[in-house]
């Protein structure tokens, strides 16, 4: 986590994984812990998370945690020779806790069912 801002509700957050890593259950675990940290240990509204357009997986794993593109600023990173837009995502508190109840209300009925 950085630039946490606890006055406004806000921080960014960001993950860096091996590139075999990306878009695995490990990798949406370490989102889904870090993620739960921030909202259950600080009184925050919504986390940030910013990441180019060439990384297609990382965009993948914070949508599989819920995450929304809130802006694209277009040709804004140079990488490997090319431009690529920077994406900005946000997840708020209020569709964290319809995810994260969703998920626990799952896994009680996949416990119930015997799985």
């Amino acid at each position: 986590m950085s630039r946490v801002n606890v006055r406004d509700g806000w921080s960014y957050i960001g993950v860096r994984l091996y590139p075999d890593l990306l878009n695995t259950a490990l990798s949406l675990e370490a989102l889904w812990a870090l993620v739960t940290f921030a909202f259950s240990q600080f009184n925050l509204r919504k986390l940030y998370a910013e990441t180019s357009s060439a990384q297609d997986q990382m965009i993948s794993d914070f949508g599989c945690v819920g995450f929304l593109e809130e802006t694209r600023l277009t040709e804004r990173v140079w990488f490997a020779g090319h431009y690529f837009d920077l994406i900005y995502m946000s997840l708020s508190r209020g569709h964290w806790d319809d995810i994260a109840s969703r998920r626990i209300a799952g896994r009680l009925a996949s416990r119930a069912a015997g799985q």
